[in-house]
């Protein structure tokens, strides 16, 4: 089976960062999706039907736009295009909502929050402990966490070019890939350990003065009713509660 080429993905990839730069209310992401792929385009004799099928209307997630680009060029070189152009349009119509969906739910709703967390913690820690005290090193933490926010994403496009030109017409069944469903367990995981990081530093630094042991109480309980889907509210409650007793018989 034909797989796209190391070189193409990673032209995809370079191209698609624009795919929101001429976002519009008539067709949303259609006009971003017709340049990513206009190389693949405009040499082909369908040329004019092919920039319609393309540039029509789709949005979703900016990531999870790898999903359908890799489904459209297979699409496209099996002929779709032209030989069922008005299933070809209701297709891609389709795919506006499990893109976005997922996408939102796994990046916009898990992964930049808890990484946003993530750097609100280590600078709150730096701040009290003063580990790091060189301004070039605090900028270095600060590039870290940009590279560390993005090289995951990366990978998510190179992985879901693959999958979603194999699977072409098919890519619908977003749901139906298990490293999805892995990526969201570990991710929920990632920002239950940070906000569990976060309230339990900020509980024992506002009310209890530092202490490590309190740290861990605090750290397990609102990890765990997090994990439970407890409120963030009820979590820290019941875990300031908790430390709250720990201090008592320390």
């Amino acid at each position: 089976m034909k797989r796209l080429k190391s070189s193409e993905k990673l032209r995809l990839i370079w191209r698609s960062l624009w795919i929101q730069v001429l976002l519009n209310y008539k067709t949303m992401q259609g006009a971003g999706y017709l340049h990513i792929l206009w190389p693949w385009v405009k040499d082909s004799e369908h040329r004019a039907n092919r920039v319609r099928r393309v540039s029509g209307f789709l949005n979703g997630h900016p990531v999870f736009s790898a999903f359908a680009l890799g489904a459209m060029l297979k699409r496209l070189s099996d002929g779709d295009a032209e030989n069922e152009p008005e299933e070809f349009d209701a297709w891609r119509d389709s795919l506006a909502g499990p893109l976005g969906m997922v996408g939102d739910s796994l990046i916009w709703e898990r992964w930049k929050p808890a990484l946003l967390a993530l750097g609100v913690f280590l600078t709150s820690f730096n701040i009290l402990f003063n580990v790091v005290t060189s301004d070039v090193a605090l900028l270095l933490v600060l590039l870290s966490l940009i590279i560390l926010y993005n090289i995951p994403l990366f990978a998510l496009r190179w992985w879901a070019l693959d999958e979603s030109y194999e699977k072409g017409k098919a890519v619908l069944s977003l749901g139906g890939y298990p490293a999805l469903h892995s990526l969201q367990i570990g991710l929920d995981r990632f920002a239950a350990a940070v906000a569990a990081c976060i309230a339990a530093f900020a509980l024992l630094l506002v009310f209890l003065g530092f202490s490590w042991i309190g740290f861990g109480v605090g750290f397990v309980i609102t990890f765990a009713l997090m994990q439970a889907r407890v409120s963030v509210a009820v979590s820290v409650l019941l875990a300031l509660l908790a430390s709250l007793i720990v201090s008592v018989f320390i």
